[in-house]
């Protein structure tokens, strides 16, 4: 398998996993968990990328009769563009989770 590779164009991937547990009083637990993949592809100043996960959580609250629990697992999607340019890093993306909603940043930086 060849694999090309250019100083003006780049491939990326990545995934990441993620595990917390909430502790220190009896009466509360919390578990959550989750995963993510992103792919992208570079050019000169143009990044395009777009990506998938999911968080899992589990909490519970009280003891006996008064336990209450809650388990609940929310998947996201997004894809987004950075422009790369000599001082501003521009950033737009759109992410799907349980409503759609975009975002516009912009970085200085070199």
């Amino acid at each position: 398998m060849g694999v090309w590779k250019s100083r003006f164009l780049t491939s990326a991937g990545g995934a990441t996993g993620t595990r917390t547990v909430g502790s220190g009083s009896g009466a509360y637990d919390l578990h959550q968990f989750g995963a993510e993949i992103l792919l992208s592809k570079g050019f000169a100043v143009l990044t395009p990328y777009i990506g998938a996960g999911f968080t899992s959580s589990r909490g519970r609250i009280g003891r006996g009769l008064a336990e209450r629990t809650d388990t609940t697992t929310r998947a996201v999607a997004y894809a987004g563009l950075r422009l790369n340019l000599l001082l501003p890093k521009i950033v737009v993306e759109v992410e799907k989770g349980e409503a759609v909603q975009g975002a516009v940043r912009i970085g200085f930086g070199l």
